[in-house]
């Protein structure tokens, strides 16, 4: 059976990329190669390191000869032309797969695409990688991460656990699918563990079932660790902290109205509601949190769920600890 073992990260001590390198790492069948611009961070150990220059593509072509894989995980506000840069070095170097910057909801949504201001660049760099014909994209729709984004205020779910201050969206039972960061990162060590071709998979799995890394060449995979509502987002906190309705203030908004003023406010310039309008455009209760109905992989990649309580109470001590970085 063969699977592909070189894989190249940039992020890799990210906030994503941390999780994705130490699962791969555990795997015990990749090697993992650091593209970096600087070797001072702090990255784990058994990760090789390979500085490169974004305005010197020689550096990143010279990074990625002999890779398979190449993961770009990176900060929104990155410039959009470092990710075409590293998608043609990709393409230089004849890496097959790419996965592009694309680590929260259904990036397939068009209304989504055009409306959340996130990701805004996704359809770009998904079209140049089959514009060079070489590599590959895979791209993984986890949804927003949980923990990640429970833990940051009203601004994202609505509940911000240090100040018991919640704000219910449209009554707070809008089912959103969603991942934890540790599970983001299983997910993409089980789908570069799978045999690299589908003959291969149908070879070692009864019924010829199994899962193989080139189906989803040029597509996507969907997994959920929780396909959870606000309000039991809020119920899974206070029981995680001891509290209920009582000890909290709690209020209520619609999603339409508060991602018409915070859209307004970022459309005028004002980049401190970004947040706030990407996570209120999600939330719509039109269908936009969830992405399940198009099928997941949970089960294909063989994925252990966490329990929502457990994944909350990350969340509060996140939230405790003030840990507000995007």
């Amino acid at each position: 059976m063969s699977y592909v073992k070189n894989v190249a990260i940039v992020g890799a001590n990210g906030t994503v990329g941390t999780f994705i390198t130490d699962a791969l790492l555990k795997t015990g069948k990749h090697t993992i190669t650091a593209l970096t611009r600087s070797t001072s961070g702090n990255f784990p150990f058994g990760v090789k390191l390979a500085t490169i220059d974004y305005d010197k593509p020689e550096t990143i072509v010279s990074a990625l000869k002999d890779q398979q894989v190449l993961i770009i995980t990176m900060g929104v506000g990155a410039p959009p032309e470092q990710q075409l840069k590293l998608i043609d070095a990709a393409a230089d170097a004849g890496v097959p797969y790419v996965m592009p910057n694309d680590w929260g909801y259904d990036v397939s949504r068009d209304d989504m695409y055009k409306e959340s201001f996130f990701h805004l660049q996704s359809k770009t760099a998904r079209a140049h990688i089959e514009e060079r014909g070489v590599s590959s994209w895979i791209s993984l729709v986890c949804g927003f991460w949980y923990e990640f984004s429970l833990g940051q205020g009203t601004e994202t779910f609505g509940i911000d656990s240090s100040k018991k201050e919640a704000i219910l969206f449209d009554g707070g039972n809008t089912q959103m699918d969603t991942s934890t960061l540790s599970y983001v990162g299983k997910t993409v060590a089980a789908l570069l563990s799978l045999p690299e071709k589908k003959a291969d998979a149908a070879a070692t799995t009864s019924g010829g079932k199994g899962g193989s890394l080139e189906q989803f060449k040029n597509n996507y995979v969907r997994v959920a660790e929780f396909s959870v509502t606000q309000r039991e987002m809020l119920d899974s906190v206070q029981r995680v902290s001891g509290t209920t309705d009582k000890d909290w203030k709690i209020s209520h908004e619609t999603t339409r109205e508060r991602y018409a003023h915070a859209s307004g406010e970022v459309m005028k310039g004002n980049y401190a509601l970004f947040v706030t309008a990407m996570y209120s455009r999600v939330w719509f209760p039109d269908g936009s949190p969830v992405y399940h109905d198009k099928g997941l992989h949970d089960e294909l990649l063989g994925l252990q769920k966490e329990e929502l309580d457990v994944a909350s109470k990350r969340a509060v001590d996140r939230g405790r600890v003030g840990y507000n970085s995007h």
